[in-house]
């Protein structure tokens, strides 16, 4: 017997008594008892009535128990309510009511960290239902789901790229059963991790645009990766020297629909073959007519969440292939422009970017870092 039904039987006991010893059983309003005879058979009658109530709560409580599980053990966890447990916070006929474990482990608070992008790493665990997925929000961004390994038990996070100064991370962890936890913390972006990193961005009306079959749009307030047949992006001034190593590059978005976009998008990347890229223009095929480069890369594009979020979801894997086999070209020269061309592939849904047409600022940003 446990200790809540130990005190339960106290508190029965009690006011069986005071009811007996009131009289009600026998009729009487009188509390004195006439004889011994009629104490003894006053208390025989609270013995049968206790031990009734003990057998039948026994019989129910026994039958709860058919349906428990070993975890009940956890102090969180509390059996006599499992018939009360949501379908919500039940997994694999589980009830689970307990909030997972999460820590942020990388960056330490307030520490200091070479940009533009950040990885964040952490742990997370969940002793009854498990973890079911990690999401990390970058300042006042939307939620991105992290890499976890079960195994181990961590989790990690790589950032778009992030402006100089102090950044806020949240990193929420949510098990099987739907219970949720947070935490937070704070870094400091201070430099590139490379001298040789630039970032450049659409500077021009035309240095973005859109081709539909033959036709081609220059003055778009969106960009529709994977509806449009190819979408293509000029990037000028690109100060890097011939013969250099490209060690990383990719492309940052910024989310133009409110409410976001998700579904199957596939696109795949290359950039154009040539010295100096030109400007587009809305002659036909201005697009498709341009040389590309032999490297390729396939972008599966993550769901984007909200209108203005250009971080992880927004960010192209790297593409620092194909900026090599622009910059070894021959006839290559540092401060030319390259050219990056996105093709539709595969599924049925688009992601719309913000165009140079719709905010200057927001335009799509090429990020590469080089030796």
């Amino acid at each position: 017997m446990d200790k809540s039904s130990s005190t339960h039987y106290q508190i029965i006991a009690i006011t069986i008594g005071l009811i007996l010893f009131a009289g009600s059983i026998s009729g009487s309003a009188s509390i004195a008892f006439a004889d011994d005879d009629d104490k003894k058979e006053k208390l025989k009658k609270l013995k049968e009535l206790l031990k009734e109530f003990r057998d039948r709560h026994d019989d129910r409580h026994d039958d709860s128990n058919d349906d428990s599980n070993d975890d009940s053990n956890d102090d969180s966890h509390d059996d006599s309510n499992d018939d009360k447990c949501s379908k919500k916070h039940t997994y694999n006929d589980l009830c689970d009511r307990k909030r997972p474990k999460i820590e942020i482990t990388s960056p330490d608070k307030n520490e200091e960290v070479e940009g533009p992008t950040v990885i964040i790493m952490g742990t997370a665990s969940d002793s009854i239902s498990g973890i079911k997925e990690i999401l990390v929000r970058i300042d006042n961004g939307s939620f991105e789901k992290a890499d976890f390994d079960r195994n181990s038990g961590t989790w990690k996070f790589t950032t778009g790229v992030l402006d100089l100064g102090k950044h806020k991370v949240t990193a929420k962890a949510i098990d099987n059963a739907n219970n949720s936890k947070r935490t937070n913390s704070k870094f400091i972006v201070v430099s590139s991790s490379d001298e040789n990193g630039i970032n450049i961005r659409i500077d021009s009306r035309s240095d973005d645009a859109e081709q539909k079959n033959k036709k081609v749009k220059t003055t778009s307030k969106d960009l529709d990766l994977n509806e449009q047949d190819l979408v293509g992006l000029r990037f000028n001034d690109v100060d890097i020297p011939q013969g250099s190593t490209i060690t990383k590059a990719f492309v940052v978005f910024t989310v133009k629909d409110k409410n976001g976009d998700s579904g199957k998008s596939v696109v795949k990347i290359f950039a154009q073959d040539s010295n100096d890229a030109s400007t587009f223009s809305k002659s036909n095929n201005n697009i498709s007519d341009r040389p590309k480069t032999s490297a390729i890369v396939e972008w599966d594009i993550p769901k984007w969440n909200k209108k203005g979020d250009n971080g992880a979801a927004q960010t192209t894997p790297d593409i620092s292939d194909l900026i090599q086999e622009v910059i070894d070209r021959s006839g290559w020269s540092e401060g030319n422009s390259i050219v990056i061309i996105f093709e539709a592939d595969e599924g049925k849904k688009d992601r719309d970017a913000v165009s140079y047409d719709k905010s200057r600022k927001d335009a799509a940003l090429l990020h590469i870092e080089f030796t």
